[in-house]
């Protein structure tokens, strides 16, 4: 992620201070605006909004998507998949454990 070179670009609302969220996001992933004393703006880019989307999902810091609109969305999508196997059962069984692997 970077703000120059990318075709799809994004602004989040950070829910923590900049400095903190400086620790997460370094100057070579894009720019940190402090709005507040909890909170900053993101400016930022990749090659896909998932590129996106994932890497903010890593971070343990809350956050809104301020733009594009399409990153809202691919943030809903992609968080839906994940509660939908974070709600599945576990075989009794995998596979490579039938096998003898």
């Amino acid at each position: 992620m970077s703000t120059t070179q990318y075709p799809c670009r994004a602004q989040v609302r950070l829910h923590a201070s900049a400095e903190d969220a400086a620790q997460h996001f370094p100057p070579s992933t894009g720019i940190l605006e402090a709005t507040g004393p909890d909170q900053c703006v993101l400016i930022t880019g990749a090659h896909s909004l998932d590129d996106i989307a994932m890497y903010l999902g890593v971070t343990d810091i809350e956050f809104t998507v301020l733009e594009p609109a399409e990153l809202r969305s691919r943030v809903e999508t992609i968080a839906d998949r994940f509660y939908r196997a974070a709600q599945r059962q576990i075989r009794a069984t995998v596979p490579s454990e039938r096998r003898g692997i």
